[in-house]
């Protein structure tokens, strides 16, 4: 998470106080940061009540020095991070700064980052950061805007390469939105707004993580649960997602229901190719191909494969012995409109073999 909270590599320090129990504990506060973190202002203001703000100096059983802050508000502010809470704890032993928002949240923005929380832990040494009570994290990075919701805690570990895991985790619905920015990408070539819902499913709760380069590129995405993503270009229900951006693959598993312009597909695997567009069904795939006058059926193919951009299902895509029937579309009654289905829904129970 170093890319998140860095270590900023400013030296002056400086501090601003309304009132304080020991008068000496900011500086050596902001001295004990400066080495790691780099903060270039901590400011203590005092509760709406009226009540002190107080900053003071221990020790843990180590020996070592423990800073606690707690009052109306508190500010660590530079160029590269600014943090808000109201209780703030750092012990020079172990790295760890706590902040804690009580009344308020706590509000971080960081190289990029935003978020608000009720408690962050965030070890200096490792980078590595931990957010609970989440309420949303915003992520720039160079090709899009991502921005996660709906978890209770936010963790993100830097791993041996230097690239960041980040695990989020919750009981009901969590939410990311990708948005490409200009010459950007989006995500898996989905179109340049993409939003992946994860629900619990039966009795597991939602499991979504993702992985960023040193660069904040997302690299590797994971989605388990109830999954729904809404694309530009392509929506897609499945109970597992894997993308990974490295070899550009956007892997489905579970009970799959995929809807392209005239397209809606059902199956027990989906792999999808960014660079090729090709995507292949697999695992008792059907297919609807829908045209002004009817619907071609493709089932009990072994696989199916069609060029997303192109559209239709080519003779060559077709692997295995399976069935191919055209259903025309009965004639609207005078009078009377024709319904459309909107939205995902799929039209079978697909069994998924053992």
């Amino acid at each position: 998470m170093k890319r998140f909270l860095t270590a900023l590599g400013i030296v002056a320090v400086s501090s601003t106080l309304s009132a304080q129990e020991d008068p000496g504990a900011n500086r050596n506060f902001l001295k004990m940061l400066a080495g790691k973190a780099g903060v270039a202002e901590f400011i203590t203001e005092n509760f709406e009540d009226g009540r002190t703000a107080l900053t003071t100096i221990g020790e843990d059983e180590n020996g070592e020095p423990v800073f606690h802050a707690i009052g109306g508000k508190l500010l660590v502010d530079s160029e590269k991070l600014y943090l808000r809470c109201n209780d703030l704890t750092y012990g020079a032993g172990d790295g760890l700064l706590v902040a804690i928002g009580d009344p308020d949240r706590v509000e971080i923005r960081a190289e990029g980052m935003e978020a608000d929380c009720s408690r962050l832990e965030y070890f200096l040494d490792t980078g590595d950061v931990v957010m609970r009570d989440t309420g949303a994290v915003s992520q720039e990075t160079p090709e899009n805007s991502v921005r996660f919701e709906g978890m209770q805690t936010f963790r993100a570990a830097q791993t041996e390469t230097g690239a960041r895991e980040v695990k989020l985790q919750g009981s009901d619905t969590i939410t990311v939105s990708i948005s490409a920015k200009e010459g950007g990408e989006g995500f898996a070539g989905l179109g340049d707004s993409v939003m992946i819902e994860t629900k619990p499913y039966r009795t597991e709760a939602p499991d979504v993580s993702a992985e960023l380069t040193t660069s904040n590129q997302l690299s590797r995405f994971r989605a388990k649960g109830d999954v729904k993503i809404i694309g530009t270009d392509l929506s897609l229900l499945a109970e597992e997602v894997i993308y990974n951006a490295l070899d550009g693959t956007l892997e489905a598993n579970g009970r799959i229901f995929l809807k392209r312009e005239n397209i809606e597909a059902e199956c027990g695997r989906l792999v999808y190719d960014q660079n090729t567009g090709e995507i292949t069904l697999s695992v008792l795939p059907l297919v609807r191909d829908r045209d002004p006058e009817g619907i071609t059926i493709y089932s009990d193919f072994d696989t199916i494969r069609f060029v997303m951009e192109e559209g239709g299902i080519p003779d060559t895509g077709l692997e295995g012995r399976g069935s191919i029937r055209y259903e025309k579309l009965p004639e609207p009654k005078q009078n009377e409109g024709q319904s459309e289905t909107n939205g995902l829904q799929p039209e079978r129970e697909i069994v998924i073999p053992e």
